[in-house]
């Protein structure tokens, strides 16, 4: 049993060139197509843009297109359970090659645990070129059997501060790493934290720290020494970093290499750090390697799944 769903795009005057007046303006020997015929993204994915390649040149524009979309599984299936296509604009190209032709959707995690699925996605209704590719496999990869991928996604951390004992709850992002470079040499390795006490420069991800994964152990180790921020200014005669330093119960300050675990639960909606333990940022002069002292530093954590 095959589900269907197409997605459309009328053409829009506004949205096209100067040139959609349908007088001839190329070659007419344009093709349009997937640049490949199977891809693989794992439910955690999130939004996926998939470019289209367009060769040669139309006689008239824009070139315009519907996509199908087609699951085949169980007479209960839903296309929306496994994607979800988000654009309203973008079925077309118009010659401008900043601007070019893709297919967007978003992959819903849905953390349950099945078996891979696919979606098969094929373009219908050209107008204005010729067919390439015209069809591509989309596969969806569950995550859901693995805490490592489970364990991404955005969380709300709620600890006590080691100032003044005052309660303090911020947001975190938990990624495999802030490039797909860095996801693929940390996957099942490390996770990426990115956000600390409610600052978080998306450009950069800082403030930025780490947890050793350990799915043999089932825990988590906060990675000790790394730098956590750059280029801080506070107030001082040079401008700082900040590494990540631990706090284990009894210590006058932090420590650079103090063993701090945390544990996730079954369902991986909470982290929970060893009780009395904790985090901070220490303080160093960029130019000098002065330390200034601690930024920020928090102890009985526990991180829920927002």
């Amino acid at each position: 049993m095959k589900t269907l769903k197409y997605i459309a795009l009328a053409a829009v005057s506004a949205l096209m060139l100067a040139s959609c007046d349908n007088t001839e303006e190329g070659a007419g020997d344009a093709v349009i197509g997937f640049a490949t015929d199977a891809y693989s993204y794992k439910e955690s994915a999130g939004l996926v843009r998939i470019p289209l390649t367009v060769e040669g040149e139309a006689k008239t524009w824009p070139v315009t297109f519907d996509i199908k979309a087609e699951i085949s599984v169980s007479d209960e299936a839903d296309i929306e359970k496994i994607i979800h296509f988000t654009q309203s604009d973008g079925l077309k190209y118009a010659g401008n090659p900043d601007a070019p032709a893709f297919v967007e959707f978003t992959v819903i995690d849905n953390f349950e645990i099945n078996d891979n699925r696919t979606v098969k996605l094929t373009l219908e209704n050209v107008k204005g070129a010729a067919v390439g590719t015209g069809s591509a496999v989309i596969e969806i990869v569950d995550n859901d059997n693995n805490p490592y991928d489970r364990l991404m996604g955005t969380w709300t951390l709620s600890a006590t501060s080691l100032s003044d004992g005052s309660t303090t709850s911020f947001d975190v992002i938990i990624t495999g790493g802030l490039t797909e470079d860095e996801a693929a040499a940390n996957a099942e390795k490390t996770l990426v934290c990115c956000g600390y006490a409610g600052y978080w420069w998306s450009d950069s991800g800082e403030p930025v720290w780490y947890l050793d994964y350990n799915a043999e152990g089932g825990y988590l180790k906060l990675q000790t020494d790394k730098i956590m921020a750059t280029e801080m200014n506070f107030g001082l005669s040079e401008y700082c970093n900040v590494k990540t330093w631990a706090y284990i119960p009894g210590a006058s300050n932090l420590s650079a290499d103090g063993d701090v675990y945390a544990t996730w639960s079954s369902d991986c909606n909470t982290i929970t750090f060893d009780p009395g333990y904790g985090m901070g940022g220490r303080v160093f002069g960029m130019d000098s390697g002065t330390e200034y002292g601690n930024w920020i530093s928090i102890k009985d954590i526990t991180m829920t799944r927002k």
